[in-house]
C-alpha cells in the first residue's frame, strides 16, 4: 500500500491543529456574517430594527390611568428622531468617510506598505535606498512592488511582481549598489478579488519565487475598514505558505485618528508567527503624520518590537523622523530617515541609523498632470 506524504500525515495536522489557526478561522467566518448585515441594510452599517407590529384590539385590565374610570392608559407615540440628531448622524457618517480618505491619502503620499496592499488598480512602487548604520559599512536595498491588473478580467485578477514580500529583516542589502539589484529575489503571483464579501476584502493568491528550483507559495489577505466615531480601525491578517519556509502568519490592527488640519494620529499593532522556527513575535508602532504643504510631509514614529525567543522579551525599541518630499510631479519622491535604536544584544546602548530613498510610484494616483493628492485636512471639504 503506497505511504501517504508527510504533508498529509504530519504537516497539515500540525498547522490546524496550531493556536493562531483559531483566530484566522473566527476572523474568516465572521466575514459572511457581515456580509449577510450588510446586504440586509445597504444603506447602513446595521440593519434598520424590524417594524412594530400593528396593535390589534385587544381586552385590558382596567388601571384608571386613562381619561374615564377604568379606561386604559393611553398609548404613548414615539417621536421620530428631531432634524438636530438627523443633522449629527449626517456629520458623523461624512467626518468617517473624510478619515478614511485621509488615512489613505497618508499612505499613498507615504509609499507605505498599506497603500500597496489598499490598491485596487495598476501601481507601481520602485525604489532604492542606501542605508548607513554606525559602526558598519554602507548598504544597498533595492525593491520593486507592482500590481498589474490583467485585461478582460474587469479587475478581479491581478499580476503581482515583487521582491521579497516576507523579507525577515528590512536590511537585506549589499555593500554595492550591482550586487544588491543581482541578489534580490523576485516573487511572481497571481491574485484574485473576492466578491459578495461586504466591507471584507478577502484577495487569495498563488505564485513562484523566480529562481531555480522554483519556490512555490500561496497566500491569503483579508482586511477591513471601520469607523469607530472619530477613530479609524483597520485589522488584517495575511497567512502564506512557502515550499522552502512554510506557513506565516501576520496579523495587525492599526487605529488612525485625526488631530487637526495637517496632522494624523496612528497607532499599529502586530503579531507574527513562523512555523520555520516556531517563533512567535510582536510590534507596537506609534506614528504621527505631519503635512507640511503639497510637497513635503513628516513621520515621526517610536515603538518596540519583542519575541518569544526564548521567553516574551523586548529586542528593540526605536525612534526615527521620515522626511519625505515630492521631487517632479505626482511620482518621484526622495525620502531621509534619521533613526535609533536601543538593541538588548548591545545592552540597549543607542545605535544610529541613516536610510536615503529614492521611490518611483506610477497608477492611477500618480500619474502626471494629476493634481497634488498631498493629505489633507479629514474634516476639510
Amino acid at each position: 500500500m503506497p505511504r501517504l506524504p508527510p504533508i498529509l500525515t504530519r504537516h497539515i495536522p500540525a498547522y490546524i491543529a496550531h493556536p493562531l489557526w483559531s483566530g484566522l478561522l473566527v476572523l474568516i467566518f465572521t466575514g459572511p456574517a457581515a456580509t449577510a448585515l450588510a446586504q440586509a441594510a445597504p444603506d447602513s452599517t446595521y440593519p434598520d430594527p424590524e417594524p412594530f407590529p400593528e396593535s390589534t384590539p385587544q381586552e385590558t385590565e382596567p388601571t384608571g390611568g386613562g381619561e374615564g374610570p377604568g379606561m386604559p392608559d393611553a398609548p404613548v407615540d414615539e417621536e421620530p428622531p428631531g432634524p438636530v440628531f438627523t443633522m449629527a448622524d449626517a456629520s458623523q457618517d461624512k467626518l468617517s468617510g473624510r478619515l478614511e480618505s485621509m488615512a489613505q491619502r497618508m499612505d499613498h503620499y507615504f509609499g507605505d506598505e498599506r497603500a500597496f496592499e489598499d490598491a485596487t488598480d495598476t501601481y507601481i512602487q520602485a525604489d532604492f535606498a542606501t542605508l548607513w548604520v554606525e559602526s558598519e559599512s554602507l548598504q544597498f536595498d533595492p525593491k520593486v512592488k507592482s500590481r498589474l491588473d490583467l485585461p478582460g478580467t474587469k479587475k478581479r485578477f491581478q499580476l503581482l511582481i515583487e521582491t521579497d514580500p516576507y523579507a525577515e529583516e528590512d536590511t537585506g542589502a549589499a555593500e554595492n549598489p550591482l550586487d544588491a539589484v543581482e541578489q534580490q529575489d523576485y516573487y511572481l503571483s497571481l491574485e484574485r478579488e473576492a466578491r459578495g464579501t461586504g466591507k471584507w476584502r478577502i484577495r487569495p493568491s498563488v505564485g513562484v519565487k523566480a529562481t531555480w528550483p522554483p519556490d512555490l507559495f500561496a497566500r491569503l489577505r483579508i482586511q477591513r475598514y471601520d469607523n469607530l466615531g472619530d477613530w479609524l480601525a483597520r485589522p488584517s491578517v495575511v497567512v502564506s505558505w512557502f515550499d522552502s519556509k512554510g506557513v506565516e502568519v501576520r496579523g495587525t490592527l492599526d487605529l488612525d485618528h485625526a488631530l487637526g488640519e495637517r496632522l494624523m494620529f496612528r497607532s499599529s499593532s502586530g503579531l507574527r508567527w513562523r512555523e520555520r522556527d516556531d517563533l512567535t513575535s510582536a510590534a507596537q508602532t506609534f506614528s504621527l503624520f505631519h503635512t507640511l504643504d503639497d510637497r513635503r510631509g513628516l513621520v515621526y514614529e517610536t515603538g518596540a518590537v519583542a519575541d518569544d525567543d526564548p521567553r516574551w522579551f523586548v529586542d528593540d525599541y526605536f525612534v526615527r523622523v521620515r522626511f519625505r518630499v515630492r521631487l517632479h510631479k505626482q511620482w518621484l519622491f526622495g525620502e531621509v530617515r534619521p533613526q535609533v535604536d536601543f538593541y538588548e544584544e548591545d545592552n540597549y546602548a543607542h545605535t544610529w541609523s541613516l536610510m536615503l530613498r529614492l521611490e518611483v510610484l506610477f497608477g492611477e494616483r500618480y500619474r502626471a498632470g494629476k493634481t497634488p493628492d498631498a493629505p489633507r485636512d479629514a474634516a476639510s471639504p
